[in-house]
């Protein structure tokens, strides 16, 4: 799997328990002591700086926000040009902004149905016993028995499980969230009868659900990191229907409990955007480390390679790392290997947001393997350079 991490050149954000980059807060730093170049631009963005994008999903301009870091990136250079058409090419911007903590969050249920499984259903999954012993084997199992479920779909499944040497009889929730099952949290009846419920709730415990659901929670959903999201599915009794109806709660991980949460949560991030040939384009890097497939793809499997001898992209191929000894025909040279990071750049990475550069890290051999590192991007003509 492709290791990708989000250097953030800068993002920043505010409620992660990771430490923001050193650089970004010196610059940040130099800003705010007014060491920093006059075309430096430190801002958070107002309802009104909002307000200043047209044609664009209606959150944004009533409740100030952004779905995504990419709607961020898309948007935010129209701000800056409107807020600052006095700044030249050159002049940097920190902006702060408000990210939809879980965006696409939704609890509507589109209908509710309980089904315990029989000895057949188990031989969907392949099983030759009447029972499943994979988390996958429910979700396969049901994506099967309900092909046409719509979205927000729940099913309350009763089944046995093997694991640890044990058979058990299990019963769970699964909702059906971006055209796959999920399991969420079931509210068991020990939970109902640990706050002095029977079976179900009703309207009376409205202002309680935080409260009932933290406890549930923590008592069973262990090493919950903060901005986790955990779906919980309850009875709920309707006075007007008179039926007990399935209905289904979010809740986050705020760092220390479970908190309702909805669509409208968010949180402070800030990204640092730059102006080149009159247009703000992002600025961050985003940090690759090759993996095996990479070193076989530059040292064989590049049709056409302008790096490199036969004799070192083969030794390339087979240790995965650039032999960087002179003395020897394996040798690279800096420039071969910049050639070849290159090329895989454009391989891997052909069409680039503007404003992103990609750290490369590799591994070279000079009597011991270690790993160095390069800063590529795309320039004005849309070819890969080395970052100087």
């Amino acid at each position: 799997m492709k290791k990708i991490v989000y250097l953030l050149s800068a993002l920043m954000l505010a409620f992660t328990a990771c430490d923001p980059m050193e650089d970004v807060y010196e610059e940040l730093d130099k800003v705010a002591a007014g060491k920093a170049d006059e075309t430096d631009v430190v801002t958070t963005l107002a309802s009104a700086d909002y307000k200043l994008l047209k044609d664009v999903p209606a959150y944004i301009t009533t409740k100030y926000y952004f779905a995504t870091e990419d709607e961020a990136i898309q948007y935010i250079p129209t701000i800056l040009a409107k807020k600052y058409p006095h700044l030249g090419n050159g002049a940097d911007a920190f902006v702060t902004f408000k990210l939809q903590v879980y965006p696409g969050l939704s609890t509507t249920v589109a209908g509710s149905t309980a089904y315990t499984a029989t000895a057949d259903d188990y031989k969907v999954t392949g099983e030759r016993f009447a029972n499943f012993n994979s988390p996958d084997d429910m979700t396969t199992f049901l994506g099967v028995k309900y092909p046409d479920a719509p979205e927000n779909q729940v099913v309350i499944f009763t089944y046995d499980y093997f694991a640890n040497s044990v058979t058990s009889t299990v019963t769970d929730a699964f909702y059906k969230k971006n055209g796959a099952w999920v399991n969420i949290y079931y509210v068991t009846p020990e939970d109902y009868a640990s706050v002095g419920k029977k079976s179900d709730f009703n309207s009376s415990d409205n202002a309680l659900f935080g409260e009932y659901f933290n406890k549930f929670l923590s008592n069973k959903v262990f090493g919950a990191q903060e901005e986790d999201l955990q779906y919980v599915s309850y009875g709920f009794y309707n006075s007007t229907t008179r039926v007990t109806e399935q209905r289904v709660m979010a809740m986050g991980f705020n760092g220390s409990k479970w908190v309702v949460v909805d669509s409208n949560v968010t949180k402070d991030a800030t990204f640092k955007f730059n102006k080149v040939a009159n247009e703000w384009n992002v600025d961050f890097t985003i940090e690759y480390t090759l993996v095996n497939a990479d070193y076989d793809w530059i040292g064989k499997t590049n049709p056409n390679p302008n790096y490199g001898t036969a004799d070192n992209r083969a030794n390339l191929a087979q240790y995965r790392s650039y032999y960087v000894e002179k003395q020897d025909n394996r040798y690279w040279s800096q420039e071969d290997i910049e050639k070849s990071l290159l090329a895989l750049a454009e391989h891997l990475f052909p069409n680039p947001k503007k404003g992103v550069k990609y750290k490369l890290n590799y591994k070279i051999y000079n009597a011991a393997t270690i790993t160095v590192s390069i800063v590529v991007k795309k320039d004005e003509t849309g070819k890969y350079v080395v970052d100087k």
